[in-house]
């Protein structure tokens, strides 16, 4: 939205797109608000992420925007994280609880068109396939000139699987895609740096685990136990199908589904024996 020009915010000249954080929106805001307001007449559209992080901050600098744009056919669009029930849609939409399923302009404060889409499959390809059209046709077709509320899966957790579905939709690219071809949408640059970010922070959780012995503060393993036993589950099923294969002395797939989930780990060869 803005350069920092010197001494002072310089309004982007042409047409652009800026991202920012909800930190530098607010600042750019509160400068706007002592002095002029020309940058807002050029702004068409606002996109917000991450609504499912929504702080005072960020809360106060998207109020301002809303506020300062009153007069301005700006088109805002808020994607968030799938919520858990009709209950927390509600709320946001400032829906009376004993009416939380009817969306009726006199049940709500915001102007709103609300389409409703769940899903019961599991988090795949075929969640990656659903969601898109109707997230697609929200923004571009449904409601090209109101505001748009989206509650998606995470993006950083769909993304591998985007990138495949994304191949397939190249009519030079066969329907089943063989594995060599699918290594060139799914093991990118991408995929290495999100997996070296996650072992560097294993490492660092290791490392203040280690610390933590010292105290013998049985408060803090209770609390471990609770808040990161989904990652221990999730690795305790791929370590024991490993170790089931292992024993077994079979052909092991490089991948297998389980009762509810389907599990993307590949199973280490086996062991050189003595």
């Amino acid at each position: 939205m803005f350069l920092l020009g010197v001494g002072r915010w310089q309004p982007v000249l042409g047409k652009g797109i800026r991202i920012t954080t909800s930190q530098w929106l607010l600042r750019a805001l509160l400068y706007t608000l002592r002095s002029d307001r020309e940058w807002l007449s050029g702004l068409k559209t606002v996109v917000c992420e991450d609504l499912q992080l929504l702080d005072a901050v960020y809360e106060y600098s998207v109020s301002l925007l809303i506020h300062e744009t009153q007069a301005v056919p700006v088109r805002s669009i808020g994607l968030s994280y799938c919520l858990n029930d009709p209950t927390n849609l509600a709320a946001w939409l400032h829906v009376w609880m004993q009416a939380m399923f009817s969306f009726r302009p006199r049940d709500r404060e915001e102007s709103l068109t609300v389409s409703v889409v769940g899903f019961t499959i599991p988090h795949s390809g075929g969640l990656c396939k659903g969601m898109s059209k109707p997230a697609y046709t929200a923004i571009t077709e449904a409601s090209p000139d109101e505001n748009v509320l989206l509650f998606i899966p995470s993006r950083s957790q769909c993304q591998n699987v985007a990138a495949a579905e994304a191949a397939l939709d190249d009519p030079e690219v066969d329907e089943e895609l063989k594995e060599e071809d699918r290594e060139f949408y799914i093991k990118g640059e991408t995929f290495d740096e999100s997996l070296d970010l996650r072992i560097s922070q294993m490492k660092d959780y290791l490392d203040a685990l280690e610390y933590q012995r010292q105290f013998r503060d049985s408060r803090f393993l209770s609390q471990l136990e609770l808040k990161g036993r989904s990652f221990s589950v999730f690795m305790e099923d791929c370590l024991g199908q490993e170790k089931r294969m292992q024993s077994r002395r079979t052909v092991r797939p490089n991948m297998w589904e389980g009762t509810s989930n389907t599990m993307f780990y590949r199973t280490r060869p086996l062991a050189q024996e003595q």
